[in-house]
């Protein structure tokens, strides 16, 4: 009987078939509907795994969906990377992006994102941003409203 893959195992097959401008496929074959990596109290992703994964993002013209990073603790140079993703010109990735229980994200966080729709209005995919249990401050908070609008 084999074990479901862990957060780190997911993590690094997904980038593998995403810096090959593949979707990503599971073990059994099936493909990946959304990089789902959310955090535990034992296995985080760190900002750099972050930074490569939106490294492989920008190259990738295949996935488009749903990124869960949920409770990893992430800072503010994670979604400065994922900011880019959001800015990419020609092909958006990102349909769903998910941050809650990243207690360390600050306003910036909020600026990034919120500029990065405003650079790419008329290109972005993104339906559904969640900051949940995230204190984006009044600067922060005011970027995402501007570019919701």
């Amino acid at each position: 009987m084999s074990s479901d893959p862990t957060l780190i195992e997911c993590y690094e097959r997904d980038i593998t078939f995403l810096k090959q401008n593949m979707l990503p496929l599971e073990n059994s074959g099936k493909q990946v509907e959304k990089l789902d990596y959310e955090g535990s109290k034992d296995m985080k992703l760190t900002d750099d795994n972050i930074q490569s994964l939106a490294g492989a993002l920008m190259d990738n013209d295949k996935f488009c969906g749903k990124v869960n990073l949920e409770w990893n603790g992430l800072s503010d140079l994670a979604i400065l990377s994922i900011s880019e993703v959001l800015r990419k010109p020609g092909f958006q990735n990102i349909e769903k992006l998910c941050l809650e229980g990243n207690t360390a994200l600050t306003h910036k966080s909020g600026e990034y994102i919120g500029q990065a729709l405003l650079d790419n209005c008329d290109n972005t995919k993104l339906k559904e941003l969640d900051f949940e249990g995230i204190c984006l401050g009044e600067r922060g908070l005011l970027r995402i409203i501007d570019a919701a609008n």
